[in-house]
């Protein structure tokens, strides 16, 4: 794992953990949705980071065990809520190793479904 990739991961499970303590702060989304006692783990290569208001967008081919690639469109929180726990817009680009947790949907479908390409 490089640093690169480290820092990443890292900065990824901080701002989940920060994210989910302000979770019932949210005034104009519900998370109802969510089982925030269950995790969803994708690991893979960026195809796309999207710095834009209101919310950011991390684009990711996952490989699946079958051999072939998913890719899954995740919605970050806000641009000011992410840089104030540090996330500058050029912290992640095309092509690095991520590790993305999400808490799925309560009826059990992936909360960043795959989109067709």
């Amino acid at each position: 794992m490089t640093s690169r990739t480290r820092t990443a991961s890292f900065v990824g499970w901080v701002s989940l953990l920060l994210l989910s303590a302000a979770l019932p702060l949210s005034a104009h989304h519900s998370f109802a949705v969510y089982d925030h006692t269950r995790t969803l783990t994708l690991r893979g290569t960026v195809t796309r980071f999207q710095w834009t208001n209101p919310h950011g967008f991390i684009e990711l081919d996952v490989p699946q065990k079958d051999g072939s690639t998913k890719h899954f469109s995740i919605e970050t929180t806000s641009i000011n809520m992410m840089q104030r726990l540090g996330w500058r817009s050029n912290m992640i680009k095309a092509g690095d190793q991520v590790k993305v947790v999400a808490a799925p949907l309560l009826n059990g479908r992936s909360p960043c479904q795959p989109l067709a390409r």
